[in-house]
């Protein structure tokens, strides 16, 4: 039987959302689900944050864009583009 480390399942995840294509936000969305959901039952949930344009290879869609005026009104172009803590 092999085991495998929680943190090294983040990290394969994290390089999921970091490196797949971009028609596959479906699949980025439900690994989301699933390994936000075994961080939380073994208490190693620390959040997330979205994936911004210089984190991901160009051409990738990118999960915010910060609006810096005092509004704040950032944008969420691909929401499955994130990185857990």
């Amino acid at each position: 039987m092999k085991t495998i480390k929680i943190e090294r399942l983040k990290d394969q995840a994290n390089a999921v959302f970091r490196e797949s294509k971009n028609d596959y936000a479906m699949q980025r969305r439900a690994l989301q689900c699933f390994v936000e959901n075994l961080l939380m039952q073994h208490n190693a949930y620390k959040g997330f944050r979205y994936l911004s344009e210089s984190d991901v290879p160009p051409s990738n869609s990118f999960g915010i864009i910060f609006d810096e005026s005092e509004k704040r009104e950032h944008a969420y172009p691909d929401p499955s583009r994130i990185s857990f803590y």
